[in-house]
């Protein structure tokens, strides 16, 4: 670029390039992706937040009110704390499950996403062609864990536009083709450099079927059924999500 003027015009140019030819900070996104089998809320609330303690994060709001929120569908924010301290907790854990820990590097007002799961194909239409046979219609799509986040640096704060989906296929024994449970939350919220943030609500129900019986016998075709018992257990889970941001 050149550019002609006086002297004090080129020095007013010179101070503008400078406040403009700034080059674009990036934040980066570190998640962990935890799954916990549900009791009561008020009892995982606890135990996740025994997690996140020992781990060096500190909650800055309400612990009580943020606990039932995140298990509403809502979010809580912590200072400090030790992502990968929080992961070898998780998998000494029981009841909690680690389902992945991604991470990526966004460009400030950049989007950035992150898909965790399989391609699944599902049946869209069949139709019979002139020859009298099938043609069906396949189409495939991902199931799993979605995160998309947009991140905006404002001063010493990040503004965070956060859509978080889970899809899972279902496991019913009724519908002639592929069925998807899908869940999702869409939230902006604002953190400091170096927070973190939860994300929670997202319960899934999956039903389990397991047979016991005498041996041998329960096999028996038409009479098995008189030396087997068949029990339908529910389980229910919920999945969180943990974003610590830091600007770089």
């Amino acid at each position: 670029m050149i550019v002609t003027g006086s002297p004090s015009q080129l020095t007013q140019i010179d101070n503008l390039i400078k406040r403009i030819d700034v080059r674009r900070k990036q934040v980066l996104i570190d998640a962990v992706v935890m799954d916990t089998r549900l009791g009561d809320s008020e009892s995982i609330g606890v135990s996740l937040d025994v997690l996140l303690e020992g781990a060096g994060f500190r909650l800055i709001s309400n612990p009580v009110a943020s606990i039932k929120e995140t298990f509403k569908g809502g979010n809580i924010i912590y200072d400090k704390g030790d992502v990968s301290a929080l992961v070898t907790a998780i998998t000494q854990n029981q009841n909690t499950k680690l389902l992945s820990k991604p991470y990526l590097l966004v460009m400030d007002r950049e989007k950035g996403s992150i898909n965790v799961g399989q391609n699944v194909h599902f049946l869209v239409s069949t139709e019979t062609s002139n020859n009298g046979s099938l043609v069906q219609k396949i189409e495939r799509q991902n199931v799993g864990l979605g995160l998309i986040v947009i991140p905006h640096i404002v001063n010493d704060s990040v503004v965070l536009t956060i859509n978080q989906t889970s899809s899972s296929v279902s496991d019913s024994d009724i519908a002639t083709d592929i069925i998807t449970n899908n869940r999702e939350i869409n939230t902006v919220v604002q953190v400091l450099d170096g927070q973190s943030i939860i994300l929670g609500g997202l319960v899934s129900d999956e039903s389990r079927q397991s047979e016991s019986g005498v041996p041998l016998l329960k096999d028996i075709p038409w009479i098995g059924g008189l030396f087997r018992t068949t029990t339908d257990k529910s389980v229910s889970s919920q999945m969180s999500v943990l974003i610590k941001v830091t600007v770089i």
